[in-house]
């Protein structure tokens, strides 16, 4: 994404689904560490490293990670095959503050001042010097920025929205 749009804001949110196409929890734990999105200069990265989201902020003098409470969710499919579900994320930035919500609810929640997003954003993959590293094995789809910080509510009502409600049983067609 060329132009992030909230650069400087001291507050946004930025929201979206995510579905690892590794099969097995054992490929999940084997895989390392694989991005989301990140920042041009490293200064927010999410990623996702054995079934849990890992949030990295730096704001270049200082550098904090934090891995979220909670694990993504998993589907059991026709044959009872265990798979990785679409998961919905949140980040919100309000200050010097930073919340994640995985599927609705905050699962890391951290501080790290004078933290501003840098380039350009890149989904998929971690921004290096000479091209890109720590691709996203899986599908990232309808990311959203928001010129403020969501609420709670608000960004549960984004999980639990349908048609977007990805793990929704109701709702094959996005299954």
């Amino acid at each position: 994404i060329p132009k992030i749009p909230y650069k400087e804001q001291d507050a946004y949110s930025i929201t979206g689904w995510f579905k690892s196409q590794l099969r097995l929890e054992a490929d999940l734990q084997k895989a390392g560490r694989q991005v989301l999105f990140s920042d041009k200069g490293g200064h927010l990265v999410l990623g996702l490293e054995k079934n849990q989201l890992v949030l990295e902020l730096n704001n270049g003098s200082e550098t904090a990670e934090a891995s979220a409470s909670d694990e993504i969710a998993y589907d059991t499919v026709t044959g009872g095959e265990v798979r990785p579900a679409w998961n919905h994320f949140a980040i919100i930035k309000d200050g010097g503050a930073f919340k994640v919500y995985l599927n609705g609810s905050e699962v890391i929640s951290m501080e790290l001042p004078d933290t501003e997003l840098s380039g350009t954003l890149c989904v998929g993959a971690r921004q290096v010097e000479g091209g890109k590293a720590n691709y996203f094995n899986g599908l990232v789809d309808e990311i959203h920025f928001y010129s403020a910080a969501l609420e709670k509510s608000s960004v549960q009502d984004l999980y639990e929205a349908l048609p977007l409600n990805k793990g929704s049983e109701t709702n094959v067609a996005l299954n």
